[in-house]
């Protein structure tokens, strides 16, 4: 019976203590939750005579009340456990209303602040604070709002509100320059993300930044286009001066610069670009008087096709339907179609390099069309020619001994003096027109004869050089003793830039036509990335043609254009050191000119062939493990074992000797007599690697070949030859005996 009643005591106890617990810790909370209302305190009185507080040590206190609540129960305060109760109440941090870097318009935003202080407030204490920030690209709007009399001030970042209007470019804020300085060295909106990121400064969308690039590039387009104009009235009042006129002695004709290009690298097969752009450049003005642009390519169009959803109302670029071949063919034809209309004058002669169908479209297109004659890059003739030289090489067997790297590189040099040479006595040719026709077609006979000598010159045969060409030097004549095959290849690609001797004699280049094309694949991203797709390429080709147009000033000029206001300081001082870098670039030049002629510089020394043994499918690759080069030996090894049948075999297969490649393959594989002294004097601790690659790989001059070849005849004369070419031993198969032949004195 005791031990029931200590149990129903202890119970009592515990469930007191609990609902002691509980209000405790229910007064605290409502404590927490009404600490801040007008009322708190007085609630907080009325539940203390029925709720515990707390000591300074953190621990629940009872009052009178409550002692003798527990007394009844027979419980002492000092039996009563200790209660501990957290006060402190967590609240979640504010966020600030702006993070991150702007881009600021300083003086613009430092007059803004200062106009905060102008405030009559009734409190001269107040001041202003942020509540928002209105963000448009890295243009932003702060509002600002009086705590007292709730005035609201609103401050922005830069002085042109966004968003722009997109058609009418009166005034170009931040985003639109930050998307015109992007656009100018070849980025786009992936890479202007990530620059902001970096700096942490947010950054457009997309299609902002997209929406603002097309507006830009029909800025860009519409000043081009009066560039060019300008242009062309100078390249007419030019030609005007020098007299040439037309058959109706009203319309001046002029010579251009033609060229075209892909927005993708072709590497010389690929030939499907979904963009392509051509220009036609003055040659007395050296600056554009047409560019177009050719797209086969739609995304928005394509977007709506594959869905089969209607078409919404878009700026379609897409004006091309036939191959990416014949668009370069197609703008200039369109340019010489045109050349009346814009400019008042006729392209009678067109300076192009010849990789496209242009004169064959302008004769049955342009009116004017039959009076249309072409002279050709020599860059681009002596290029071809130099590419049919390696052709040649790499596909005649046995070419690689007389056709040689140097050797293609002496026949394209060689071309281009020649041609250059006749071209500055064609310039100092005085008298009358009929007299000036005469010499240009002696000097084209003469060019025309130095072209097709050129490979003799190099191979050793002087007969035909004449003194510009040939300095005296008389070296190994290896010409007559080529392989007729490689000597008739070499001449018929000699004889084919000797067909265009007419249209060289000038030594015209299209490099100008190639700066435009370097331009636009500055600004297109190097070719690398695809702008293709909503009128992006087309957009950089027109702020190529500005860039070439202009020059440096071309960002200044462009921008007081658009906006009809004179450009920033800071841009202006930018344009003005350019200018000034490339003046001193072409005067420095100039000044080598002069002092030094036409006097190549030395070059350094071509490190080609040490690359090679670091780079490229020939350079140093890892060991293989032993176990596989244990197999690799055994294998190799068993090959070399013959029998007589095979022996014999081996020895008519490799006749002929040098000119036999079976004879160099197997006597590559075995240690022959005449190189066995070098393997047994070498030393256990010489490395191996030299010697096995100077016995697999010697350099063979063709010289003492010729001259071996030459006395043969001479050597065999007084001999019979049995042609016994190369022995292997029975025994030791890694040996092998390689002769001439063997022989004995003839006698009668």
């Amino acid at each position: 019976m005791t031990n029931h009643k200590d149990r129903a005591s202890r119970k009592r106890k515990r469930a007191a203590i609990a609902a002691c617990r509980a209000r405790a810790a229910a007064a605290f909370s409502d404590h927490s939750r009404k600490a801040n209302s007008p009322e708190s305190n007085r609630e907080q009185r009325q539940s203390a005579a029925c709720t515990p507080c707390l000591d300074d040590s953190g621990f629940a206190r009872e009052d009178d009340a409550t002692s003798e609540y527990w007394d009844n129960f027979g419980i002492v305060e000092e039996s009563l456990p200790g209660l501990s109760l957290e006060t402190s109440v967590t609240t979640q941090p504010e966020e600030p209303i702006i993070t991150g870097r702007r881009v600021v318009s300083l003086a613009h935003f430092v007059n803004a602040v200062r106009s905060l202080d102008d405030h009559s407030c009734p409190k001269l204490t107040e001041r202003f604070a942020l509540v928002k920030e209105r963000r448009v690209g890295l243009w932003s709007e702060l509002t600002f709002i009086c705590s007292e009399c709730q005035e609201i001030r609103k401050l922005t970042t830069d002085p042109v509100t966004e968003p722009t209007s997109l058609t009418d470019k009166a005034n170009v804020g931040v985003n639109d320059a930050a998307v015109w300085a992007f656009m100018s060295i070849g980025s786009g909106h992936s890479q202007f993300e990530e620059a902001m990121a970096v700096m942490e400064i947010p950054a457009m969308s997309k299609g902002a930044f997209l929406r603002r690039e097309e507006s830009l590039g029909k800025c860009w387009k519409t000043v081009l286009f009066d560039q060019m104009i300008k242009a062309g009235k100078e390249e007419k009042k030019l030609a005007e001066e020098a007299g040439a006129f037309c058959e109706d002695g009203i319309t001046p004709y002029i010579t251009v610069i033609v060229d075209g290009g892909w927005s993708h690298r072709s590497h010389g097969h690929r030939y499907s670009a979904n963009s392509g752009v051509a220009v036609i450049i003055g040659e007395r003005t050296k600056k554009l008087l047409y560019l177009g642009v050719r797209n086969k390519l739609c995304s928005t169009c394509e977007h709506y096709s594959r869905t089969g959803k209607g078409k919404k109302d878009h700026v379609c670029y897409k004006n091309w339907n036939q191959s990416s071949g014949a668009m370069e063919s197609d703008i200039i034809v369109e340019g010489f179609q045109r050349s009346v209309e814009m400019h008042g004058v006729e392209y009678r002669t067109f300076i192009g390099d010849g990789d496209s169908s242009v004169l064959h479209q302008i004769l049955t297109k342009v009116e004017y069309g039959r009076f249309v004659k072409k002279r050709e890059c020599a860059n681009h003739v002596v290029k071809c020619y130099t590419t049919r030289l390696y052709g040649i090489a790499k596909e005649t067997k046995g070419s690689s001994a007389f056709l040689s790297g140097p050797r293609i590189k002496r026949l394209k040099n060689g071309a281009r003096k020649a041609i250059k040479h006749y071209a500055n006595i064609l310039r100092d040719v005085q008298g009358t027109a009929q007299k000036q026709r005469a010499q240009k077609a002696d000097l084209t006979r003469q060019l025309a004869g130095d072209l097709i000598n050129g490979p003799k010159h190099v191979f050793g045969c002087h007969d035909s050089c004449k003194d510009y060409f040939c300095d005296g030097t008389k070296g190994d004549n290896i010409y007559d003793g080529m392989p007729k095959v490689l000597q008739m290849k070499i001449v018929t690609a000699a004889n084919i830039i000797a067909e265009k001797a007419d249209r060289l004699v000038t030594d015209d280049t299209s490099n100008l036509a190639e700066a435009v094309m370097a331009l636009v694949a500055k600004l297109s991203g190097g070719k690398q990335i695809n702008r293709c797709q909503k009128g992006s390429y087309e957009h950089r080709c027109y702020g190529a043609g500005l860039s070439f147009q202009l020059g440096p000033q071309w960002h200044c000029t462009t921008s007081k254009a658009v906006t009809c206001k004179s450009p920033a300081a800071v841009l202006k001082r930018y344009a003005s050191k350019k200018t000034a870098q490339k003046a001193n670039k072409e005067s420095l030049r100039r000044k080598l000119f002069e002092e030094n002629g036409h006097q190549q510089h030395k070059r350094k020394e071509s490190t080609v062939n040490d690359s090679m043994i670091h780079y490229g499918p020939n350079c140093q690759q890892p060991d293989m493990p032993p176990e596989q080069y244990a197999e690799k030996e055994r294998a190799v090894l068993a090959s070399l074992q013959v029998n007589e049948k095979q022996q014999m075999e081996i020895e008519k297969a490799t006749r002929g000797q040098a000119d036999n490649p079976t004879w160099h393959f197997e006597r590559n594989m075995r240690l022959t007599a005449s190189n066995f002294y070098a393997v047994c004097r070498r030393r256990e601790w010489t490395p191996c690697d030299t010697l096995v690659k100077t016995l697999l790989y010697k350099k063979i001059s063709p010289v003492p070949l010729l001259s071996m070849e030459d006395n043969r005849s001479v050597l065999h004369s007084g001999y019979t030859s049995k042609k016994w070419k190369l022995l292997c031993n029975l025994a030791d198969y890694l040996f092998t005996q390689s002769t001439d032949s063997w022989r004995r004195r003839q006698t009668d």
